[in-house]
């Protein structure tokens, strides 16, 4: 009987030295930071979701989640926030799923770059900017959907997206950058609007299921016949 009364004290003694202790910073499922002057951010390492929060631009030197990027499945950027920085998600091969606001005006270089996993992503009108090599070897995206403000895809945005099978160019963008859609083979139609009148070496490279369509007389006409690409007329 003593020796009971003896572990049960030694018990109440051992609670009472834990009560109120935080978990310590390696045992915790989540980690957060900064990422910008007025931009924070959240990792949930068990449902595997990154939340980006706050005002303003996201700090362009560097990715503070890095180091738990094949942690992340899904990635949510609240209201407010104005750009996606350079490399901000590069790399996240296990990344399926990410929201973006219409706060947000930018996209920057190498944003997406090798996010093999997605295969949907919805761009809001907002954006107006999407920088090369943006989606680069997002081999599972399969339509894109490009805003209405954008007026260049930039030098290998969509370079190697060999899953992709549909885009959508708005009337404003007047030009295409080098390799911007290089080895996106599943790419089977692409319609090029009139104000389209530059499309540097190499866009559709590796393309060998392609079939531009446009205007009759169009600079995409002229274009694809001097890349020996296919062309449909949609009328003059």
């Amino acid at each position: 009987m003593k020796m009971k009364t003896i572990i049960a004290a030694a018990l109440s003694l051992v609670m009472l030295g834990t009560a109120g202790c935080s978990t310590p910073a390696f045992l915790s499922s989540k980690e957060k930071g900064t990422c910008g002057e007025n931009c924070t951010w959240e990792l949930d390492k068990k449902s595997g979701t990154l939340t980006i929060s706050g005002a303003g631009a996201m700090e362009e030197n560097g990715v503070a989640w890095g180091e738990w990027k094949d942690k992340i499945t899904r990635v949510e950027i609240e209201d407010g926030v104005t750009t996606i920085s350079f490399y901000a998600f590069g790399g996240c091969k296990n990344l399926t799923d990410i929201t973006i606001p219409d706060s947000v005006t930018s996209i920057g270089r190498n944003a997406f770059s090798d996010c093999s996993a997605l295969t949907d992503i919805a761009i809001p009108d907002s954006v107006n900017q999407i920088g090369c090599l943006a989606f680069w070897g997002c081999s599972g995206l399969k339509d894109i959907i490009i805003p209405d403000g954008v007026t260049v895809i930039e030098n290998h945005t969509f370079y190697e997206c060999t899953g992709l099978t549909g885009i959508t160019i708005p009337d404003g963008v007047t030009s295409i950058g080098e390799a911007a859609f290089w080895g996106c083979d599943n790419l089977k139609s692409i319609t090029l609007p009139d104000s389209v009148t530059r499309i540097d070496e190499d866009a559709f490279a590796e393309c060998s299921n392609l079939t531009i369509h446009g205007s009759s007389g169009s600079y995409a006409e002229q274009y694809a016949a001097d890349a020996g690409i296919p062309f449909v007329s949609s009328g003059a």
